[in-house]
Order: C-alpha cells, then sequence, then structure tokens
C-alpha cells in the first residue's frame, strides 16, 4: 500500500487497523508516498492499494473504473467510537479571539455559506474549481453527489469537544502524539 505516512490521514487508518489487529508497516507493507505519488505508484501498479483524499479518489475512479473504495475513515471512525471523527480544525491564537470576538462565528458561517452553496449547486461548483485549481471538469461535481466528501463546517460544542479529545487520545495512544493537551486548547462555543 502507499501511504502518505505524515499525513492525518494516514494516523486515522493507523489507529483504525490497529482496533482491528492489523499493524500498518507490519501486517501490511506500506510505502511512504504523497497523496500524488500514492496514486501514481497505484495507476502504475506497483501497489494493490492506495490511501488518497478526494478529490482523487473520484478522478482515479473516473480514470480506472476497475478501482474501488476500500477502507472510507468517516464510516470507520463511527463505527470505531460511536461518533463522528474530525479531519480538519482550525487553529486561532486566544489573544486574537478575545480582540475580535465574532470572527470566529463570522468564520465559521462563511464556511457553512461555502458548503451549501456547493451542496445546492454542484454544477456552478464543479466549474469554480475546474477554472481556479484546474481539475478535470466533472470531477469536484461527482465529489459533492456521491456524498463522500463530508463538509460540515461548525463551532465546537460538547458533543464536538468529547469527540476532538478522544480522536486526541487515541492519536496519543498508538504513539502519534507525545501527550495529551489540556482540554482548554478547544474552544467550546
Amino acid at each position: 500500500m502507499a501511504a502518505d505516512m505524515g499525513s492525518g490521514q494516514y494516523q486515522i487508518l493507523s489507529i483504525y487497523a490497529r482496533s482491528a489487529g492489523i499493524e500498518l508497516g507490519k501486517d501490511i507493507e506500506v510505502i511512504n508516498a504523497n497523496f500524488a505519488a500514492s496514486r501514481a505508484q497505484l495507476a502504475a501498479e506497483r501497489v494493490d492499494a492506495a490511501m488518497v483524499i478526494e478529490p482523487i479518489v473520484t478522478a482515479m475512479m473516473n480514470e480506472d473504473p476497475r478501482l474501488h473504495i476500500i477502507f472510507n475513515a468517516d464510516e470507520a471512525w463511527k463505527s470505531m467510537t460511536g461518533s463522528a471523527g474530525w479531519e480538519l480544525v482550525f487553529a486561532a491564537r486566544e489573544e486574537k479571539i478575545k480582540t475580535v470576538p465574532q470572527a470566529l462565528k463570522k468564520f465559521v458561517a462563511a464556511l457553512k455559506d461555502t458548503a451549501e452553496y456547493m451542496k445546492a449547486n454542484p454544477d456552478e461548483t464543479d466549474k469554480i474549481v475546474t477554472e481556479t485549481v484546474k481539475l478535470p471538469a466533472g470531477i469536484m461535481k461527482a465529489v459533492i453527489s456521491s456524498g463522500r466528501a463530508a463538509i460540515a463546517p461548525s463551532t465546537i460544542g460538547p458533543a464536538e469537544s468529547k469527540s476532538l479529545l478522544d480522536m486526541m487520545k487515541r492519536a496519543v495512544d498508538a504513539g502519534f502524539h507525545p501527550k495529551m493537551p489540556d482540554e482548554g486548547i478547544l474552544y467550546v462555543d
């Protein structure tokens, strides 16, 4: 398998694999490669699997219909913990949050507006992404339509805080981080 072993996605995969009794690197050979190189390794048939992210997944499946998704991190995390996991969080300095207290809420509101626009307007979103980041036409629309890319911006409430702290603890237990951060690291709304 080719995977970016320094990525958060690899940490999630590794933690889930361990929960299933599989040790990556021992039970499954892993070649360290970023997402683009992992894609190339699989396309060249040098590996049997590649860990990639959307929209690369959709592009690869369009190019080679023999490919199938064998692991979905969101589904795996929910089956392991009973709650949603988080792949991306934003950090901000506490003093900045205090000086402009509405900035965080406005930022999250803008992200929510963007996510809602993308879901409601997949054709227009696809056109924007095709023009701006040169993703092949149709890929972003397919990503949105598939539902595989969970775009759900939110502030952190008690349930999200519990889920994030659980993820951090699992990362510490797996050896990805030396110790748990103080719970005050999370800005709970």
